[in-house]
């Protein structure tokens, strides 16, 4: 029977999920703002007001330190729709591209094609390559036995960095080596399954058994510089298949490991899309304005530190089962400014609490304990 290695990030989500009630005061804790005084501009602009937004004295919430957000303008921000790649889960398709990801990796073992209804893969020994789901690659190099994977039993530490919006000199050698691989090697598979999406390094851990270490680092999607939702948060519970208008992070994750020596060990992507609907938004919310709307809309009593603020798309759609008769809807991406509030498990995955500012109509939605 194959081995697949789940993350353990993945496996996590259902044990934080499944013991994390959602309070009756945030599921429905969203607010309008019909005030017209905000400030939107071009897309290349959102970040022109960056510091007039930290000189101002916001009195219900902190920013973080400026020097720890990116705030590089993107390529634009757009109204965006994604469909999944192969949608018509064709498996003649999948068995193509497991043997493009074969040579784009440059394996060499030999082994016959084998195709199940819903996936298809090329394997000997240790080596594995999948293609299942609609689109999802994934990829092994080494048994998880061989090195210190995130599903290794004897883990004594998980150590988690947020590297997406840690200050560079922070970020740990080890960590950066690793994400650079990741990115490297993403990129092959990117031509080899025709996905239109970018991925940037999002979170990278670093874990600890009593004689060895491994790496594992989280590539979120995104699509011409602006990263699409791939955290979680405690209030927004796990979908189920055919849950409309669902939101859609958990289909968003992808992660790489890696053993002492940078060697990777397995790669477990999400699906891969195309871009459906992709239409230039000529006028943006800029951060000074998000920030602004936040300190009117939010209640006089809230008093709130946040550790992020970023751009990002929250992906919205009908959570779909790859093994049912009917074609998945796409994806609506909405652009939001993300304030947000890391957290750690006990477990040791990364979570957050948020409150959004809709790019666009400047709605405000809270997702706060």
């Amino acid at each position: 029977m194959k081995k697949t290695v789940v993350p353990f990030m993945c496996a996590a989500l259902f044990l934080l999920t499944s013991c994390a009630d959602t309070p009756e005061s945030i599921k429905s804790n969203k607010h309008d703002s019909d005030e017209t005084q905000s400030v939107f501009v071009s897309p290349d602009k959102v970040y022109d007001d960056f510091d007039s937004a930290y000189s101002t004295e916001y009195t219900k919430f902190t920013l973080p330190d400026s020097s720890a957000i990116r705030h590089t303008p993107p390529e634009g921000i757009y109204d965006l729709e994604l469909a999944y790649n192969n949608k018509e889960n064709d498996i003649e398709w999948k068995k193509g591209k497991v043997s493009e990801l074969y040579s784009a990796l440059d394996f060499s073992f030999e082994a016959e094609m084998t195709a199940e209804e819903f996936s298809a893969s090329l394997e000997q020994g240790s080596e594995d390559v999948t293609v299942r789901g609609y689109s999802k690659p994934y990829v092994r190099w080494k048994e998880d036995e061989t090195g210190v994977s995130s599903s290794s039993e004897n883990v004594t530490s998980r150590d988690v960095y947020f590297i997406d919006h840690m200050k560079p000199e922070e970020i740990p050698d080890e960590l950066n080596k690793a994400s650079s691989t990741a990115l490297s090697i993403w990129e092959k598979v990117k031509e080899a399954v025709g996905d239109e999406l970018d991925v940037q390094a999002s979170d990278g851990y670093i874990i600890r058994t009593p004689d060895d270490v491994g790496y594992e680092i989280e590539l979120r999607k995104s699509y011409k510089g602006v990263g699409i939702l791939n955290l979680f948060s405690r209030f927004s519970p796990l979908p189920s298949y055919g849950d409309e208008n669902a939101l859609l992070s958990f289909s968003m994750q992808t992660y790489m490991d890696f053993d002492s020596n940078f060697s990777p060990e397995f790669l477990n992507s999400c699906e891969t899309f195309t871009a459906a609907k992709a239409e230039p938004l000529e006028k943006v919310l800029s951060f000074k304005g998000a920030c602004d709307i936040l300190e009117r809309e939010l209640a006089d009593y809230m008093s709130v530190t946040f550790d992020d603020v970023t751009l990002m798309y929250e992906p919205i759609g009908t959570y779909t089962d790859p093994q049912g008769t009917e074609e998945p809807g796409n994806i609506i991406c909405t652009p939001k400014w993300y304030f947000i509030i890391d957290e750690v498990a006990d477990i040791g995955m990364h979570y957050i609490y948020y409150i959004t500012v809709d790019c666009v109509t400047g709605d405000v939605e809270v997702n706060l304990p």
